[in-house]
């Protein structure tokens, strides 16, 4: 198990780029820093982790580590920085002593995709992983994952189940675990937008991923989405139910502000027109779950709304609400939606109270499951 190199001193840097010559000093915002960036002619690996960074300096050593420390060890790590203000290009440069780790600063912020899809053009990989820079991979993440697609080349891409974490790595949730293992084209197509995926889970063949066009600029953060529904047309889709990454939820995240205001409502509605049109899906037939993957869309919209009590009023919360209803109005046949408008309407301190007590009941039956599962091999021993 690697351990965290320590912080070097200026001397130890200097020497080090002298040592090694594919290490770099570069200057930015008028300090001098570390990088690798990735070298023509490098040696074939079984996975390309692609790690896109921007302001994560708390977090992203740990992310690193957990990359070290998998237990499959024919790996590449390639990070692209879109020029962080913070500490993160010092904290990275501590991790070049690893040959197999590649650091380079963007010349201009590419955004997310930008990042990833600079990642995917110098992959030396069979599979690649896109990560989050605060995401933390089990040390056997890599060889679960390897060994399902290597067992299967019908496999074009896998995603698993996750962890949540806070800021903190307290866990308090799991993603969506009624994933079949495998999904034909039909199926991933209309699940995607139902029980949703988390990205850092995601491994894909490199080879399938570079025939298909580039990430579409259009659809921006959703290119996780645009590459989830390209893949489901080109193969199966597979799926490890045991949690075996830590990803890391944050008030303020892009994601969480996009679905407060309605934003993500909206993006998704656009991109779930799009992709039904795509003539690869009409030539499959496709567009009779159109209107499913619509009402999908707008529940998983509503069923996360109420966190946009925590920082705006009634009124707000309202009007987005009444956004969606008005694009999908066939949601107002569940009850759920009846009781989650209900549930958002309650003052502050109430939804913060519900929420911490829901959190607090999954970590406790996490223990007790764990708990019984420790009897049950103790009998059996």
């Amino acid at each position: 198990m690697s351990e965290m190199p320590h912080p070097a001193d200026n001397k130890r840097n200097a020497t080090m780029a002298t040592e090694n010559p594919s290490v770099r000093n570069v200057l930015t915002n008028n300090v001098s820093v570390m990088t690798r960036p990735p070298a023509q002619g490098r040696k074939h690996v079984r996975v390309s982790v692609i790690l896109p960074s921007y302001n994560f300096g708390a977090f992203i050593a740990e992310a690193i580590r957990s990359v070290q420390e998998q237990s499959f060890s024919d790996w590449e790590l390639l990070i692209f920085d879109n020029g962080s203000s913070d500490n993160s290009h010092q904290v990275i440069g501590r991790f070049l002593s690893d040959e197999r780790v590649s650091f380079q600063i963007n010349e201009s912020n590419v955004g997310l995709f930008g990042s990833v899809q600079r990642g995917i053009d110098v992959a030396c990989g069979d599979y690649f992983v896109i990560m989050g820079a605060d995401d933390i991979l089990e040390c056997s993440f890599l060889e679960q994952a390897v060994l399902l697609m290597d067992g299967d080349p019908a496999v074009s891409i896998l995603h698993g189940a996750a962890i949540w974490i806070d800021e903190q790595g307290v866990p308090f949730g799991r993603t969506n675990d009624q994933w079949l293992t495998r999904s034909h084209c039909t199926q991933a197509f209309e699940e995607i937008f139902r029980l949703g995926f988390c990205l850092t889970t995601v491994v894909a063949r490199t080879d399938l991923v570079r025939r298909m066009p580039p990430f579409n600029p259009t659809w921006n953060v959703m290119n996780d989405v645009w590459l989830m529904l390209r893949m489901a047309l080109e193969g199966e889709m597979a799926y490890m139910n045991t949690p075996l990454v830590r990803y890391r939820v944050h008030a303020q995240s892009l994601s969480v502000t996009g679905y407060q205001t309605g934003d993500f409502f909206l993006q998704h509605l656009r991109i779930v027109k799009e992709a039904f049109d795509w003539p690869e899906s009409r030539a499959r037939g496709l567009q009779v779950y159109r209107a499913s993957a619509l009402r999908n869309v707008a529940l998983e919209s509503i069923r996360i709304l109420h966190v946009s009590r925590l920082v705006t009023s009634r009124w707000f919360y309202l009007k987005v609400l009444m956004k969606i209803v008005r694009c999908v109005p066939s949601v107002l046949i569940y009850p759920e939606v009846w009781m989650r408008a209900a549930f958002g309407m309650l003052p502050v301190n109430c939804i913060q109270g519900i929420s911490s007590w829901r959190r607090a009941r999954w970590r406790r039956r996490c223990v007790a499951a764990n708990n019984e599962q420790n009897l049950d091999v103790s009998a059996d021993t």
